[in-house]
């Protein structure tokens, strides 16, 4: 059985007065200062002669303050002393919030300054207990430089556990940096090496090449990987994977994997092929390059959907910025494969020699044509 309950109409008042104490607008009123010494400060009723805070901002908390703890000492001051007092009073307030807030600048300023002096330690490749050395150098300067400022070169905390707590935030943000623009990348490629440090343990190097929307290229080391068993072509895939996994990579946008060419770097994949093939596949690229862009000169967006997507809806591309990148691009490619260039010759006359011209060739095989 289901009993209904029904409120009296003094418990109904009751229910209504909270409802309406909880959803009230209170606003500091100035006279509060005139009559109870009190001030606002970040939306909280402090005392002018306590500095203590009323939770509640209501006059009836705010005078009771008063009477309880000022009236028998304030109530005396009336007219143009009150006034004189109440001023008093707020230019000292005013002077200890400056001087928390210049504490407070200080202390920020130290911790920013014992970043910067880790970071230094870090690139310069000393021990992190040389921080408390670099600290008594500074406090000697500043005590033939400039005296006054000793104190805030005091604050600056650089034993060897702050540093290295501060190394690990940088190393933090740093990797977390990395993470956020390798997800932007629209393409990117990986190149690996292998080699043996001082203590006869093989590290796996790993760098990441990118190409961003805007066709911005950045290229960064991710890792280095100890290779502490094997280093098998299995070993170094397994850590391949795990670093670039590590890092968020699209797998879909990678592009091409470059290596030093030993047979546990590349697996089956470089046997059987000699050095003109590898010459065509670069040799091809370029001229992909060439053509696409001639094509952007002339305002043909044919092999770029993106950009001819663009051009269907309306929005106009700058097509000059995107030719430069495809320059700058071929540019590089030119530099960095010059040396492919000097055997050109020797490469035709290998991959097929009845099509050469026996002038282009070295006069030691001209006849033998």
């Amino acid at each position: 059985m289901v009993r209904e309950i029904r409120l009296t109409p003094h418990y109904q008042n009751v229910f209504v007065k909270r409802r309406k104490v909880d959803t009230e607008c209170r606003v500091f009123q100035e006279k509060w200062t005139q009559y109870y010494l009190f001030t606002e400060v970040n939306t909280k009723p402090v005392c002018l002669v306590c500095n203590q805070q009323v939770s509640v901002l209501k006059e009836y908390n705010i005078r009771r303050h008063y009477e309880t703890h000022h009236e028998e000492k304030y109530h005396h001051l009336q007219g143009q002393l009150r006034k004189e007092k109440i001023n008093e009073l707020l230019t000292g307030l005013k002077k200890q919030q400056s001087a928390f807030t210049r504490s407070r600048e200080v202390s920020d300023a130290a911790v920013k300054a014992s970043y910067l002096i880790a970071n230094e330690l870090v690139q310069a490749s000393k021990p992190f207990s040389d921080g408390e050395f670099v600290k008594t150098c500074m406090l000697k300067a500043a005590e033939v430089v400039y005296p006054e400022k000793r104190p805030a070169f005091a604050y600056i905390s650089l034993s060897r556990n702050t540093v290295a707590d501060r190394v690990e935030d940088l190393s933090g943000d740093l990797g977390r940096q990395m993470n956020d623009k390798i997800k932007s990348f629209i393409a990117f490629s990986v190149a690996i090496d292998e080699s043996t440090d001082v203590t006869d343990v093989a590290q796996l190097a790993i760098f990441i090449r990118g190409v961003d929307e805007t066709l911005t290229i950045t290229e960064e080391f991710l890792e280095l990987v100890p290779m502490k068993d094997t280093t098998t072509a299995n070993d170094i895939f397994s850590s391949l994977i795990r670093v670039l996994d590590k890092a968020g990579v699209d797998w879909s946008r990678a592009v091409s994997l470059a290596t030093d060419g030993a047979p546990s770097m590349v697996g089956r994949k470089g046997r059987k092929k000699v050095v003109t093939q590898y010459y065509e596949n670069i040799r091809s690229f370029k001229l992909k390059l060439s053509l696409w862009e001639t094509q952007l000169s002339n305002g043909d967006t044919s092999h770029f959907p993106c950009l001819t997507a663009m051009h269907v809806t309306g929005l106009n591309a700058d097509l000059d910025q995107y030719k430069d990148k495809i320059t700058g691009l071929l540019q590089e490619f030119e530099r960095r494969f010059q040396i492919f260039s000097e055997p050109e010759n020797e490469f035709a006359f290998f991959r097929s020699p009845f099509t050469v011209k026996a002038s282009d060739m070295p006069a030691d095989i001209q006849l033998a044509m």
